[in-house]
């Protein structure tokens, strides 16, 4: 049998290569058959990564939204409430988030024109609430403002002098009044006073006063074509232009607290204890 002809180093050194490659090849697939695969733990960052931005949307969209949408079910709670012909504009402020989806609200504004507050016509309202708590879900779920107790404020009222004239006129009989004007601090009633058979106008200067819950009138003087009328004769239309209007009978238990006489306008402030809404606040 011939012998095989020796190898050359070059083939030895090729098959050597060959042989040391698939080695390296077997070692690798070793290697990565060790390491942990990544792809689930780049799963979790993304699930994690889109519920923060999940929660984080439904913190600004509840801090953005939810106000204005709470503040117009309280609109319509209040515009029910009174009878008035339009719904009142509501601010509601939050406090910071999270505490908006607990319901927690720092303060409110209700604004309205005229109203009707038993036999008082203002022609503005302006009612700051106190912080108060919101039941969200029965709210949302309802669609109704639903708080978790009545809620309470202050109340202011600016009355125009129209309408404290309709008042002066329902309470001085005796008397014809001409009119009623309002400064800062005092007002004047315009009066048709009798004298000798002639009627002659006068008017009489006084300061309005709460007393006992009730508006009343207290005239200092009385004055005809700008001349002081002398007391023996004023003394008996002094006593006929004294009035007083009840304040007891507020809606919502507002009790007035303060009167100021301005510029055309009076303006009664107070407390309002129970404001009812739905919930446990009705």
């Amino acid at each position: 049998m011939p012998e095989k002809p020796p190898r050359s180093r070059l083939e030895t050194s090729a098959r050597r290569g060959t042989g040391q490659s698939s080695t390296r090849r077997v070692s690798r697939r070793r290697r990565r058959s060790n390491i942990p695969s990544k792809v689930p733990s780049l799963a979790w960052k993304t699930a994690l990564v889109g519920i923060v931005l999940v929660v984080v949307a439904l913190l600004i969209g509840s801090y953005t939204f939810l106000p204005t949408l709470m503040g117009s079910l309280f609109g319509q709670t209040i515009q029910g409430g009174l009878g008035l012909a339009t719904t009142p504009e509501v601010e509601l402020k939050s406090k910071p988030p999270p505490s908006i989806l607990t319901g927690e609200f720092a303060e409110g504004r209700v604004e309205m024109g005229a109203a009707d507050f038993q036999g008082v016509r203002p022609d503005k309202v302006i009612i700051d609430l106190d912080p108060f708590e919101l039941d969200v879900i029965q709210s949302m779920r309802n669609g109704t403002f639903e708080s978790r107790g009545p809620l309470s404020g202050t109340l202011r009222m600016e009355l125009p002098e129209k309408e404290v004239t309709r008042i002066a006129e329902s309470r001085i009989e005796d008397v014809p009044i001409r009119d009623v004007q309002l400064e800062p601090g005092r007002m004047i009633v315009g009066l048709e006073a009798r004298f000798f058979g002639v009627d002659v106008p006068v008017s009489v200067d006084g300061n309005l006063r709460l007393r006992q819950n009730e508006l009343t009138f207290d005239p200092r003087g009385v004055e005809a074509f700008g001349v002081p009328i002398p007391e023996r004769i004023s003394e008996r239309l002094l006593s006929q232009a004294d009035f007083g209007y009840p304040l007891d009978d507020l809606p919502y238990d507002a009790k007035i607290t303060d009167i100021e006489a301005e510029k055309d306008r009076l303006v009664l402030s107070g407390d309002m204890e129970r404001i009812p809404v739905g919930g446990a606040g009705g």
